[in-house]
């Protein structure tokens, strides 16, 4: 296939035009005469509003369950930093629950 920049000797139609479009040209149509391009953009924005409009209906069918609040009450306010157990608890979540365990210092 010839370079576009070589002007002394321009490629010919089949090499740059798919082989339905030649004939087409062969045929000497006039432009007005040529197949016109599908609308994509109609296709495209008909079915954008199709799919908000089931998006929609989804959320009023479906809604998302909002998350519980959750408040964590101590009876004397924080817990004591220097305890030898702390126990971390969450109820509605017991792998997230947490223990730490410090080692007490030697007593001199």
């Amino acid at each position: 296939m010839a370079s576009l920049g070589d002007v002394s000797d321009p490629p010919s139609l089949e090499e740059l035009y798919h082989p339905d479009t030649v004939a087409l040209i062969d045929r000497g149509l006039t432009p007005a005469e040529l197949p016109r391009p599908r609308r994509v953009r109609a296709t495209a924005s008909a079915g954008a509003m199709v799919l908000a409009l089931g998006l929609g209906i989804q959320q009023v069918l479906e809604p998302e369950e909002a998350e519980p609040e959750v408040a964590e009450i101590t009876p004397d306010g924080l817990p004591d930093p220097a305890a030898s157990v702390l126990l971390y608890l969450v109820p509605d979540d017991p792998p997230a629950s947490l223990a730490v365990i410090r080692r007490q210092a030697a007593i001199a």
